[in-house]
This record gives C-alpha cells, structure tokens and sequence, in this order.
C-alpha cells in the first residue's frame, strides 16, 4: 500500500507540473481516464467547478427518469443506512451524468465535497476528469477513485464508488454512487452499492416489460426472489427481449444477444410467470 501511494504521489507531481505521467504507476482504468481528462483539455490544477443544470433542464432530466427515480428511492435510503455515521454520501446518477437525488449525513453535507455533489450537477468525465461517476459512465463497469486518484486536485480528499444500473437491453439506466471524506479503500461499501444497483436495475426491468413473460432462475432454488437471481423477459414466441447481469452470467451469452430463448437447464431451478 505505501508502495502504491508513493507511486500515485509521483505520478500527480508528474501530471501537475509537466502534464504528463508514467505508465504503469497507477491502476490501468485510473490511468486511462486520467489521458481522456488530458485529452479533454482539463488542468489538473483547476478549481472545482458547480456546473449545475439550470431548474427547467433540472426538472426535464428527473421527468425523463421519473421510473429510475421511484425505484431508486428506498434503495437509496437503505444504503445509507447501512453505512450512515461513515461521513457518506449517496448520490444517483443518470445516464447523462446528471445527479438525480442525494442522501448526505451532515458531516458530509456541510464540506465543499458535499456542496459541489449536488442535485443537477453534471458529473461526467469529460467535465469533471476523473471521478467514479464518470468513469463509469465511460466503461460501463463498476469503478472505484480514491482521494488523489481524481485527476482534479481539488476532489483528492473524497473517494467514491460507483456502480452501474443497466435497462435490461444493454443500454445505461443509470449509476449509483457512494462519496466519503475517507480516502481508506472500502470494498463491503463497494459491495453494497453493486447489490444496490442490481437490485434497482431487477426492479426496472419487471417494471418495463409488464406484459411479457419473466423467467427467474437460478442455479440454487433458495436463491429464487433475491438479487442475485437471473431473469429473462421473453416474447411470445421466446425471444429474449431484456436479460439481467446474473442471467448473462449463469447463460454466458453476450451483451448482444437475441434469438430465441432455450428453455433447457441442468440442475437449478427456474420460476415463469406473465406480467400484467
């Protein structure tokens, strides 16, 4: 650990004051956004900025994600019960980077960190450099920033974890996303928020393909009902229309896949109803 942070010390000295860093001193999705945010004309330096949405685009963005919204809210709040008094912040995301809603304690609230991650800010990498939100917007996949690893100097006290919510057809619904002052590592925060996310994207894709045919399965029949349970949203002729992360897990099928459905499994069990 000391061995990373003196490596990530030398590579911000370097970044700061020549524009450039040394491959390899950083973890590899850390480093590739910190070239984009190059790329993008960003100054290390630079003060952090609001960038806030004006109310009328703020208002049109919760409409366009009224259903992520509604079905975020109670895991937004158990979230943050699970890690309340941690100095956090629980913030949700949309697809175009605009924050949606905030759950913050007052320790968090009251920082400049807290006042900067605000319903309406845009947070995504090309504004921002480097932070989790936006890096997970950019690779679509779970990311984790902490402290110096922004590429602004002025979020490197604040780590964030973010994990993305997916509609079912392979397209971003949203992100979810915890902020704390601590800059320690925290992977059962990390695990929490993937559990999270997975759960609002289950919840939005039941309620998206109300009329057609839901199939749950899972390799272990107790696991029938929880997150952790692959689902599958068929036509009537059996095409898969929308799948789940665990369904493309326990299938191995790509994030492009179409075709009929087989309905064939090895042991497991599996549970099929009709929405409507």
């Amino acid at each position: 650990m000391e061995l990373q942070t003196t490596a990530l010390m030398r590579a911000r000295h370097m970044l700061e004051s020549q524009g450039r860093f040394p491959g390899g001193a950083l973890p590899g999705e850390i480093s590739d956004s910190w070239l984009r945010s190059l790329s993008s004309g960003l100054d290390p330096l630079a003060r952090a900025e609001r960038l806030v949405l004006g109310d009328t685009d703020f208002r049109t963005a919760q409409d366009r994600h009224a259903d992520l919204i509604r079905f975020a809210r109670p895991e937004l709040e158990l979230l943050f019960d699970q890690i309340a008094g941690s100095n956090f912040m629980i913030a949700l995301g949309s697809p175009e980077g605009v924050v949606l809603e905030t759950l913050s304690d007052t320790q968090f609230a009251e920082t400049d960190a807290g006042r900067t991650v605000v319903p309406g800010s845009v947070w995504t990498e090309e504004l921002r450099g480097t932070n989790a939100l936006g890096l997970c917007l950019t690779t679509r996949r779970p990311a984790q920033v902490y402290g110096g690893e922004h590429f602004l100097r002025a979020h490197s006290d604040v780590s964030c974890i973010s994990a993305p919510i997916f509609d079912g057809r392979g397209a971003l619904a949203g992100v979810l996303d915890a902020s704390s002052r601590s800059t320690v590592r925290q992977q059962h925060t990390a695990a929490l928020v993937q559990m999270s996310a997975s759960n609002i994207e289950n919840c939005l894709i039941r309620s998206a393909h109300d009329q057609r045919i839901v199939l749950q399965f899972h390799p272990r029949p107790e696991y029938l009902g929880t997150l952790s349970v692959g689902m599958l949203v068929l036509e009537e002729d059996f095409t898969i229309h929308a799948i789940n992360r665990r369904a493309r897990c326990f299938l191995r099928a790509s994030a492009a896949c179409t075709g009929p459905a087989s309905t064939r499994s090895s042991s497991g069990a599996l549970r099929m109803w009709r929405c409507g």
